[in-house]
């Protein structure tokens, strides 16, 4: 389920407390303040900034601080899929689907390949979803024929539009 929006502090307030270093992706607080506090809870994957009482995901902050605009229901994506690699060249700004495409494998895909699956009678499915919609690509006679069709129409998905 999609966490609901919160809406950042303006950029005027974030220029004011921070600065930014875009080639090491840190964000420094200019001067510690009582309401500010960079601890988080361990099993926080994402870096946070807590301000005012309310915590922030460190690369938001620093996609507003950067462009001036609050990305609002958007995502901010790592490129490299490293969470705590905040320098600007790996922040993009995505939809949530667009951001389904950069995930890893699944830790329960006993295949270890994307898009396939085993079928009873020892052939193998390709299949893709694309904007919540599935396709069938074929049924193929080995795991690597599955894969490439798979491979195929995820670098052609734009056709799917």
């Amino acid at each position: 389920m999609r966490q609901a929006y919160k809406a950042l502090p303006s950029t005027s307030v974030l220029w004011e407390m921070f600065d930014y270093k875009p080639l090491t992706g840190e964000l420094v607080l200019k001067q510690p303040a009582p309401q500010h506090s960079t601890k988080g809870r361990k099993k926080h994957i994402y870096r946070h900034h807590k301000l005012n009482g309310f915590g922030y995901k460190t690369h938001r902050l620093i996609w507003c601080w950067v462009t001036g605009e609050d990305p609002g229901q958007d995502t901010i994506d790592h490129r490299d899929l490293n969470r705590h690699n905040n320098a600007w060249n790996n922040l993009r700004k995505i939809t949530l689907e667009r951001q389904a495409w950069n995930k890893g494998l699944q830790k329960n895909n006993k295949l270890r390949v994307r898009g396939v699956q085993r079928v009873s009678n020892g052939s193998y499915r390709a299949r893709i979803r694309i904007h919540g919609k599935g396709y069938h690509l074929g049924c193929f006679p080995t795991i690597e024929e599955a894969s490439a069709a798979y491979e195929k129409a995820f670098l052609e998905r734009d056709h799917y539009r």
